[in-house]
């Protein structure tokens, strides 16, 4: 399992991702490593408990979060835009999809602490159009049931093309 709260803090999802009963879920379900990016709450989380169901280790900060998603079989994620695209996009791993395809299995946790809360918008579209599933903090545990028990659908591959096509005929 990989977490990423972001470059600031976010001690809901920390407090949520550590709980011991999130922790044992996430030991039924198979895991039994948990990688936390944990930017500026590192400190907040530090010792990390050795008596967790779960090997844990955390980071604060890193030029590219791309292997620890491409390592991931679960991606627990903040719902920076940005952030959750590339999880999105980080490649497929054999989780429930529809049709029997790969989807990478991603769930976004809003911060609703945010004071124009604007994660909420795209986290939800996402989560409606079945490419992830989006909670609030508190709601991590139905997420994680959630995420292994609907078919997700695939995430569309970048088309490069698209934006040449509109300024082309924007201009014509």
């Amino acid at each position: 399992v990989f977490v990423t709260v972001g470059t600031t803090t976010f001690p809901a999802l920390i407090a949520a991702v550590l709980s011991t009963a999130t922790q044992l879920l996430l030991a039924t379900h198979g895991y039994t490593h948990m990688v936390i990016q944990a930017g500026r709450s590192l400190a907040d989380l530090m010792p990390i408990s050795t008596d967790m169901p779960l090997a844990v280790t955390a980071y604060d900060y890193k030029p590219s979060l791309a292997s620890d998603m491409e390592r991931a079989d679960l991606i627990i994620s903040h719902a920076g835009a940005g952030c959750m695209i590339e999880a999105l996009r980080s490649g497929r791993h054999p989780g429930k999809g529809q049709g029997n395809a790969t989807v990478r299995q991603v769930i976004v946790v809003v911060n609703d602490q945010l004071m124009d809360n604007h994660q909420d918008e795209l986290a939800r579209a996402l989560h409606g159009l079945n490419y992830l599933v989006s909670c609030l903090p508190g709601e991590l545990s139905d997420a994680i049931h959630m995420i292994h028990t609907i078919d997700l659908a695939p995430f569309p591959a970048q088309d490069v093309t698209r934006f040449p096509q509109l300024l082309q005929q924007t201009i014509l």
